[in-house]
Order: C-alpha cells, then sequence, then structure tokens
C-alpha cells in the first residue's frame, strides 16, 4: 500500500476516534443532569466538612471518601451546578476512550475506531462517567497503566516505563482505593506473559523492577489511610456491609456484563439468561480465536480476578458492580479486538461482526437513553416540590437517615430551609422516603394516623442513583407529579 494512503486511512482512523471521544463526552454531559444522587451527596457533605485539603486525607475516614473527588468538590464549592460537581468524572472518563482507543489501534485501525465507540457509548461507562466519585479518573489512570505494559511487552527494548507507572497507581488510589487490587492483577498478566519468552525467574524479576515501586505506592496509601482511620477518634466507617450471599454475587456479575454491553437490559433479559449467553459467547472467543499468549493472559486475568477471589473469599458487598470496574473495561477491549479481527475475515465473518458491533452499540444507546432520562431519580426534585407547596420554609421527615444529604444538598444549592428530622411520618407536614422501587411504592400511607398521600417521586435506572418517595398531609391531588421517572425495565 502506497504511504500516502495509508497515512490517509490512519489520519480518517484518528478523526474519527476523535469523534468518539466527543460523542463521549455529550453523552456523559447529558447524563449528568440531576440532582445528586446519596452517595453522591455525602461525599459532598464530607468534602465540605472536612474543611480543606488536608482534611480530606486526615478527617473524612469513611470509605465513601474518594480523595480525588474529594477536593475536586471542595474546588468546585457545594452551590456548583451538579454538572460541574461531575465535571472531574465527565473529562477523565472522556480522556478514557481515547486511551482505549490507542490500545486497539495497537492491533489495527479498525480495532482502534471500534474501541473508541464501545468505551465512548457503554453504559457502565457512561455511569461512572458522569457522577460525583472517584472511578472515572481511577479508571483512566488504569488504563494509561494498560497501555503502558501492553507495549513493553511487544517491544522488550521499550524503556521501562516506571516513574509512570508509579504515578498512575498513585493517582488512581487517590480517586478509589480499589486501584491496588487492580495494579496487582497487572503485575500478575505481566509476569506470566514475560514467562513465556523469559522464563519464569526473569519474568518476575523484571515485573518487580517494572510495577514493583507502583504497588508499593498504592499500597503504601492504602496503609496511610487505614492508619489515619483507626486513629481517629471515629474509627472507619462505612456506609453499609452486606454479608456475601451467592444470588447478591450472581446479580453484581449479570449487571455487570448487562451494563457493559446494554445488551441484556435493553432487550429485558433475565440475570441467569444474561450470564448464560456471556459464558457461552466468552466459550466460543477463547476457543475459537487465535490471539497471542500475553493477551489471553490479559483478558483472563482482568476479567476473572476479582470476581473469582470475591466468590472463593466470601467478601462482602459483592452486590455492586463497580467494584469489578476493571473488568468491564476488558471485556470492551476484547470485544472491540473480536469484532475487528472477524471484520478482516471472509464475508460471512464480516456480516457477523458487523451485526454485532449494530448490536452492542444500538442496545446501549437505548439503555443510555433511559439513563438520562432518569436522571439517576433527580431528588432535587422533592425539594423543588416542597418549595412550591411550602414557600416560606418547611419541616421534612425521612425514613432513613442516610437520605437526609441528599435534601440538605438539594436545599442547600436553591438555599431553600428546609427542616430535615429523622421520624416516622405524620410528625411533620412532609414525609420522605428513599429507596422505594415503583413496584413497591404506595399511593397512601396506610400507617400514617394522617394518612399521608403520595405527591412526587423518582425513579432512578441503572447501577447508581436512588428512587425516592414524596409524602404530603393533604388530600390527594387530582394528579400527581411524577418526576424523572423513565419507565421501569425492572
Amino acid at each position: 500500500m502506497d504511504q500516502s494512503v495509508a497515512d490517509i486511512r490512519q489520519r480518517s482512523a484518528v478523526a474519527l476516534i476523535g469523534v468518539f471521544v466527543l460523542t463521549g463526552f455529550a453523552v456523559r454531559c447529558l447524563a449528568a443532569q440531576g440532582g445528586l444522587w446519596t452517595d453522591e451527596a455525602w461525599s459532598l457533605v464530607y468534602a465540605q466538612r472536612a474543611g480543606d485539603a488536608l482534611g480530606v486525607l486526615t478527617r473524612i475516614n469513611h470509605d465513601n471518601n474518594h480523595h480525588l473527588n474529594s477536593w475536586w468538590l471542595q474546588l468546585v464549592g457545594p452551590e456548583a451546578p451538579p454538572l460541574l460537581m461531575r465535571g472531574l468524572s465527565i473529562v477523565t472518563s472522556s480522556i478514557t476512550i481515547w486511551v482505549a482507543a490507542r490500545i486497539g489501534l495497537r492491533r489495527d485501525r479498525l480495532t482502534g475506531m471500534i474501541t473508541a465507540a464501545l468505551f465512548a457509548l457503554s453504559p457502565i461507562m457512561v455511569v461512572y462517567g458522569s457522577e460525583a466519585r472517584g472511578y472515572a479518573p481511577m479508571m483512566l489512570a488504569l488504563m494509561i497503566m494498560i497501555g503502558r505494559i501492553d507495549i513493553w511487552l511487544e517491544d522488550r527494548t521499550y524503556p521501562k516505563p516506571i516513574l509512570l507507572l508509579a504515578l498512575c497507581a498513585l493517582a488512581g488510589s487517590l480517586a478509589h482505593l480499589t486501584m491496588l487490587p487492580a495494579v496487582a492483577m497487572l503485575a500478575i498478566w505481566a509476569c506470566l506473559a514475560g514467562a513465556r519468552t523469559d522464563g519464569p525467574v526473569k519474568s518476575a524479576k523484571l515485573t518487580i523492577e517494572l510495577l514493583g515501586p507502583a504497588l508499593a505506592v498504592s499500597f503504601l496509601f492504602l496503609c496511610i489511610v487505614f492508619i489515619i482511620a483507626i486513629r481517629s477518634e471515629t474509627g472507619l466507617q462505612v456506609g453499609g456491609y452486606i454479608p456475601f450471599m451467592w444470588p447478591l454475587f450472581a446479580l453484581a456479575i449479570s449487571n455487570l456484563l448487562t451494563f457493559s454491553t446494554g445488551i441484556g437490559y435493553a432487550w429485558n433479559l433475565s440475570g441467569w439468561m444474561t450470564l448464560a449467553i456471556a459464558a457461552v459467547g466468552a466459550a466460543m472467543l477463547f476457543t475459537r480465536w487465535q490471539m497471542p499468549t500475553e493477551r489471553k493472559w490479559f483478558y483472563a486475568i482482568l476479567i476473572l480476578t476479582m470476581p473469582v477471589v470475591v466468590a472463593v473469599l466470601g467478601l462482602g458487598n459483592s452486590q455492586y458492580p463497580r467494584y469489578y470496574l476493571p473488568a468491564a473495561a476488558t471485556i470492551l477491549l476484547l470485544l472491540a479486538e473480536w469484532i475487528g479481527q472477524y471484520s478482516t475475515r471472509h464475508p460471512l465473518a464480516r456480516i457477523g461482526a458487523a451485526g454485532i458491533l449494530t448490536l452492542l452499540l444500538g442496545s446501549a444507546l437505548m439503555q443510555n437513553y433511559q439513563l438520562i432520562v432518569s436522571q439517576r431519580g433527580h431528588p432535587e426534585n422533592a425539594v423543588n416540590t416542597i418549595a412550591k407547596a411550602a414557600p416560606a420554609g418547611a419541616d421534612v421527615t425521612i425514613a432513613q437517615a442516610r437520605a437526609s444529604a441528599m435534601l440538605k444538598v438539594a436545599a442547600a444549592r436553591q438555599r431553600y430551609p428546609l427542616n430535615i428530622m429523622l421520624a416516622k411520618c405524620g410528625a411533620a407536614r412532609f414525609h420522605f422516603i428513599a429507596g422505594i422501587a415503583r413496584k413497591n411504592r404506595l399511593r397512601v400511607l396506610p400507617e400514617c394516623d394522617s394518612s399521608m398521600r403520595l405527591v412526587a417521586f423518582g425513579d432512578a435506572e441503572g447501577p447508581s442513583g436512588e428512587s425516592w418517595s414524596l409524602y404530603l398531609q393533604q388530600a390527594l391531588p387530582r394528579r400527581i407529579v411524577a418526576v424523572s421517572s423513565a419507565p421501569s425495565r425492572q
């Protein structure tokens, strides 16, 4: 092929990747609308209580303290628009699309473009790339590390990026503490991938040189966080802990697959059906597709290690798909490479690959639409409803203490005098209940003497957000106000 033609095609591929980056940025901005939900709101409350940057390290001894995100929230302030509060995640997640595409480009131009498209529209990347927490910056740091290690494994004459990997490990740990197991998985991958050519002993030595500082930095930061927390007056606090249960673990893995690709959600498949399809697909990929040994280790380790460790050790809080985000990113890289490779084979294979890519992107768009419409439940609309009924201020009771942050943050942004009390309904004119799904929502609370009636509600879609219901002591209005109520896909 003429060099000028190759250059034109390369520039065209890069330009299209840029379009996908901008598309992903736009989708994340749309998904970042609406008020802060429970975990985001508590992150803001803790950041403000900390007082200053040093306080984020020494005064927030809670597992909901994602340090980079806390510093960002301190910087923008409590009265900033939700879009700006989520700005760190939006920007870092959008950059991650470009970094992932560069990994794909190392395979070929088509794979790079497909990788960009999948990362731009994958619902799980959109969700965690558009909320005020630390998962998006952690994923950016991790993807940079993956790209650099991939280059070094292929070309050992390439200088070891020891300092860059250590800095990424530190930044990722500051973003979220689950960076440590992610770095450990990268070390296992590098060691096993290099053993084929260097032998196990030399490969282990090279891996220690390459990733030892990164592991040390990440582990040291984790130790510092725990030591400060243990020595504090409150000790280490957690938002909640649910013991390991197989049904919850299976639900998390199902949701991980569903929200990574969008297929299970868009077509309303059951969790077990999604797992079955994924198992069959994985078997076909690894038995019928020839790939370099280094990448076989990469895909197997990054996808399977965390779920297997959680299941074998029976770790608690296993029901949250966000703890398996490295696996989600790796699944997208795997799908992009598989589709890219089959798109260059015989006509039938190309048709099948194109059909699968269309299905993935179409399903992702459908799911992202639901996420955008629901706005994570948009709890600020509860305060809007209260303010319309009582412009001068009001008392509201809440059924769960954790719900107080949502209302407090929303009221502060609107400068509305709202007095929040943890009490049973009937003690105030308004009563707010968080976490009640549409199918379990009551129009009237029969246990209340005043027969409080539903006046507004919000329904969250996806792996983050908060459904809620607002009740008022008055006759039921002719028309109930439905707030952020995307069609239920339960």
